[in-house]
């Protein structure tokens, strides 16, 4: 009788559901905790509601309604709230969809490249600080109600795409290569950064597929087309559905989304995204990413050592494990108050790099002795996807803000690592695997802890209900100021007029569903200069809003203070010439914070 099996609950066929259990009962806990707190109440997610709202009632995605990105998430949000209602719970039960089925996904890829424990690990990192959290008391960083729907719908297409690509690596199969080029042209239709990460990993897999196959030049670059070749099926799909409802040219324009302005000058000069990116002050980014290099090394070298030098029996090898768990992580749960946890990724391209010339290595070695692994592929194709991933946030990778997406697989490679990878990696060389494992599983612990810390903060200020019916949710309090105006609109706005929500807030469109007459719902500094303040104008002076609410949403991030002072003056100035105050809302307790103050415009006649 094999002994070891017994006591190793993850090697055993008969705790094959321990894991998926653990990982779904990690789910339901951060549901029940989080229910109804995962929206932030005026900035991103009113678009995310108020677009498929307005396509539902008949309106054309780039004619009637602005969009910088691809087509594929309004118009599928489109259809969910077509078929179920629409509603913000319709919606939130849509994503929870999403949300089980990348879980699962992440379990079954985790669990073959790196074991079921790790799988397991990853599953409960990827619910408790990715999914539901909210370690920010703004924005909408969370699978359930994301600030972008491109971002976990193009996150979770390309990782099914790289799946299938990696079941075509065990087993050649032509309509699991289409299968994978189809879901790439779906990727397309998101964003850009999806596509950049993606199709690079995508190619490269095939390439180094055929290489250690054996198979001609020839054949891989068939390959490579017939990839390419489904991927532009559906692209030209949905350049032949735009273009009913469109001219050619905007059609086109549309499905390529945010590709034209991935470059402009005017967006990567903003400070915003200078600072998401980390060269607003290089210097302080690298001595970032050496500083959290040099904590990591403190605690895992010491680690790798014990492990590799202590060679004890068996009976000993958990107690000498706890120990230096004990002696190695202890210090960081004493001072982890002290600790500035939002940087704890920022070694990760670095880590990535390493790992992936790693494989590179290893793959080479195992050409000339002709036993290529089956796993190693598939590794360096995602090692490839999740270092791409972070190209848009490459000197300061955050695990929250869009790292909740960009720096989710990135978190599982690490995972894979230390719980699994590494610690096989001693066993082999006859250490003692078990003394990093556990050393490494702690670290896990107390990080992934200092995150759900900062989400209980957020989560524990969200008392205040907003909104009515399935599009009620739990604000902060502000929602008071903000439930304030949907009763005033309601009273005021009759439900034939229109309204405008400016410089941001169009969820007060979608809670009293009044509709902006024009296309543009948004006028922070990046619409502004997709767009054109000019073409805005126009349309605001053409077709206006019978009413408008201005809010004093600043613009620091991007360099600004508010909106007709020293950026969309043009704004302001039709702002003064065309409506008069009917009301101002706001709560002295609040002081001047953004979304405490609201003022209601009527049109002058």
């Amino acid at each position: 009788m094999n002994l070891s099996r017994l006591r190793n609950p993850w090697r055993s066929e008969a705790h094959r559901w321990v894991g998926p259990i653990v990982v779904a009962a990690s789910g339901v806990m951060m549901l029940l905790w989080s229910w109804a707190k995962w929206t932030d109440m005026m900035v991103d997610f009113g678009r995310e509601l108020y677009i498929p709202w307005r396509l539902v009632e008949g309106e054309s995605l780039y004619k009637d309604v602005a969009y910088f990105h691809g087509p594929l998430s309004p118009y599928l949000n489109s259809l969910v709230f077509f078929v179920f209602g629409t509603s913000l719970r319709t919606l939130v039960i849509a994503n929870l969809g999403i949300t089980a089925g990348f879980a699962t996904m992440l379990y079954i890829s985790m669990s073959r490249l790196a074991g079921r424990l790790a799988a397991t690990v990853g599953g409960v990192v990827y619910l408790t600080t990715f999914a539901f959290a909210h370690p920010i008391d703004y924005g909408n960083f969370n699978f359930i109600t994301p600030y972008s729907h491109e971002m976990t719908h193009g996150l979770a297409l390309s990782f099914l795409a790289l799946l299938l690509l990696w079941s075509h690596h065990d087993r050649d199969s032509w309509w699991k290569l289409a299968g994978a080029g189809w879901l790439l042209g779906i990727v397309f239709l998101t964003k850009p950064e999806f596509v950049l990460a993606s199709a690079p990993a995508a190619v490269t897999g095939l390439l180094v597929s055929g290489w250690t196959k054996g198979r001609a030049v020839s054949g891989s670059l068939r390959e490579c087309l017939v990839l390419l070749g489904a991927a532009a099926v559906p692209v030209i799909v949905a350049v032949s559905a735009l273009a009913g409802s469109l001219p050619l040219a905007s059609a086109i324009r549309g499905v390529l989304g945010s590709w034209p302005d991935l470059l402009r000058p005017e967006l990567r000069q903003q400070s915003y995204y200078q600072t998401i990116m980390g060269t607003a002050d290089i210097a302080d980014s690298v001595s970032r990413i050496l500083e959290w290099t040099g904590r990591y090394a403190v605690i895992l070298v010491p680690a790798a050592l014990a492990a590799a030098l202590m060679r004890l029996p068996a009976k000993l090898r958990w107690l000498w494990a706890c120990l230096a768990t004990v002696v190695l992580v202890g210090p960081v749960i004493i001072f982890r108050k002290q600790i500035f946890w939002s940087d704890v990724a920022r070694p990760f391209p670095l880590l990535l790099a390493v790992g992936a010339s790693y494989l590179v290595m290893r793959i080479l070695r195992r050409r000339r002795d002709s036993d290529i692994e089956p796993l190693l592929v598939p590794a360096l194709s995602m090692t490839i996807f999740s270092g791409l991933l972070l190209a848009k946030m490459i000197l300061k990778v955050q695990v929250y803000h869009y790292g909740f997406v960009l720096a989710l697989p990135a978190t599982m490679w690490v995972v894979m690592v230390l719980v699994s990878v590494l610690p096989k990696m001693l066993d082999k060389r006859g250490g003692n695997g078990l003394v990093f494992q556990t050393v490494s599983l702690a670290l896990i612990a107390v990080i992934a802890g200092a995150y759900l810390d900062s989400s209980a903060e957020v989560y524990r200020s969200k008392t205040v209900w907003v909104g009515n019916g399935g599009d009620a949710f739990l604000a902060d309090d502000r929602g008071k100021v903000l439930q304030r105006l949907l009763d005033l609109v309601a009273e005021r706005v009759a439900p034939g007029q229109t309204l405008a929500v400016i410089p941001e807030g169009v969820m007060v469109n979608y809670l009293s569903r009044r509709a902006n007459p024009t296309p543009y719902i948004n006028f922070m500094p990046p619409e502004l200069i997709v767009f054109g303040e000019d073409r805005i104008v126009d349309a605001y002076r053409s077709s206006p809003p019978d009413f408008v609410v201005v809010t004093n949403r600043g613009a620091s991030d991007y360099g600004y203070r508010l909106l007709g002072h020293d950026y969309g003056q043009e704004i302001g100035q039709w702002l003064e010439e065309s409506y008069r105050l009917v009301m101002q809302i706001d709560d002295p307790e609040l002081g001047k914070e953004e979304f405490a103050i609201l003022m209601l415009l009527e049109r002058k006649l």
